[in-house]
């Protein structure tokens, strides 16, 4: 993520289902890893509190698939519980706090152009 320090691993745990990390910019956030597949590029974490959102059992995944060419699809996705009068602005906090941002990041890190073609 643009805006936020990297994490600190708990346990040393950083590659293993069920490790942990804090995030001291985000006032002591905690996430844990509950799936992590390289083969099938895909990772799914748990939030242990609300992440300063009005939300409740929030789990998202990030899933890369080829498609073709060098590229890829980076599929980025959450669910989560909230009150339906917060619902409105808890998709658009995390669609343009935390999905928009982590993606385009992403895309500036990885994208690449060779011989005159963009990947």
């Amino acid at each position: 993520m643009p805006t936020i320090t990297a994490g600190t691993v708990l346990d040393d745990a950083a590659d293993r289902v069920g490790g942990s990390r804090v995030f001291p910019d985000l006032g002591g956030h905690r996430e844990t890893l509950l799936a992590l597949d390289d083969l099938d590029m895909m990772t799914r974490l748990r939030f242990e509190d609300s992440g300063g959102l009005p939300v409740r059992g929030y789990v998202a995944a990030l899933q890369v698939t080829p498609a073709g060419d060098g590229r890829c699809v980076v599929t980025w996705s959450a669910r989560y519980d909230c009150d339906a009068v917060d619902e409105p602005a808890v998709r658009a906090q995390i669609l343009d706090g935390v999905f928009r941002p982590g993606l385009s990041t992403l895309s500036d890190r990885f994208h690449t152009t060779t011989a005159g073609a963009t990947r």
